[in-house]
């Protein structure tokens, strides 16, 4: 399930406390939690080339 973490103090607790603790941050988030927000296409920024991918070898 993933988390949700909407505040600094919430942050801290999933990243350091003993799991007993954490594990309460792990909740159905309330119906106005997360918003949609449409994004202009104009305001969408592409790179002009891919990125090259790197080789191991």
């Amino acid at each position: 399930m993933p988390v949700v973490l909407t505040t600094p103090e919430a942050t801290e607790i999933w990243l350091s406390a003993p799991w007993s603790e954490a594990r309460k941050l792990q909740r159905s988030a309330s119906d106005d939690a997360l918003v949609i927000v449409e994004k202009p296409a104009t305001q969408i920024k592409f790179p002009p080339q891919p990125p090259a991918q790197g080789s191991l070898f």
